[in-house]
């Protein structure tokens, strides 16, 4: 039986979004590695320049110099903490309630004031009037609301006319050639990990994801696989039923 089946028959799981799935568990989405909110900034380093290079490309792209830019899914801040140096305001919203008070302390860590971050309820409408922003910036997150038509509606909404959309996403052609099936492991604190389980159906661009939470901890979960780097097909049944 396939592991998604058994999960489907007997785990009885229950539609979740990204945010109480993944985010809601997570100290920081980026690992700590984002440059300049974690890590200061080091010229002799190329990959710091482009981590710079792709912040302001954000920032060009909806001509956001001076006016005001909505961030939709912040995650830790990027890019909304990196463009604020450069516009009026910036505002961040994001339905993990965890990301915004990430977003928050960072701000405030790194002496920004510019910077405002708001939650609000996956698929709801965006807590925002009509034509609120000059510009709005997308990195990695319309892709994974509950209806993403319905997210690019909400912020076609809330920008002024001849406002500017900055969108990048994950595209799953990245995942072609043996990472279609995917597993992570998510510390969710104490003895307690959550595995996560990706089958991407690259053809039909479409994504099935479970979080299987188990009170086990990550070093107990690694020997029991036997790798420090656990696949897909590592995970059998049997183990389920351990867990």
């Amino acid at each position: 039986m396939h592991i998604c089946h058994w999960i489907q028959q007997h785990l009885d799981p229950q539609p979740s979004t990204t945010d109480a799935m993944i985010y809601e568990d997570m100290e920081s989405q980026s690992a700590h590695s984002l440059i300049p909110i974690y890590r200061p900034f080091d010229a002799a380093r190329r990959t710091h320049w482009a981590a710079r290079g792709s912040a302001l490309d954000f920032l060009a792209a909806t001509a956001g110099d001076g006016g005001r830019l909505l961030d939709f899914g912040p995650g830790d801040g990027w890019p909304s903490l990196l463009v604020a140096e450069r516009v009026d305001e910036v505002v961040g919203v994001d339905s993990s309630w965890r990301r915004v008070c990430v977003c928050r302390a960072n701000a405030e860590r790194l002496g920004i004031k510019n910077a405002r971050f708001r939650w609000y309820r996956a698929g709801d409408p965006l807590p925002f009037s009509t034509g609120t922003f000059d510009g709005v910036m997308a990195a990695s997150s319309v892709e994974q609301t509950p209806d993403p038509q319905r997210s690019l509606a909400e912020i076609h909404r809330v920008l002024r006319p001849g406002g500017r959309l900055r969108l990048g996403y994950e595209a799953l052609t990245r995942y072609r050639e043996g990472r279609e099936r995917e597993l992570t492991i998510l510390e969710c604190g104490g003895d307690v990990c959550k595995l996560l389980l990706y089958y991407r159906d690259i053809a039909r661009e479409r994504v099935v994801q479970y979080g299987v939470d188990v009170e086990v901890s990550r070093a107990d979960l690694i020997a029991l696989f036997g790798t420090d780097s656990p696949q897909y097909d590592d995970l059998t049944i049997e183990m389920l039923e351990r867990l």
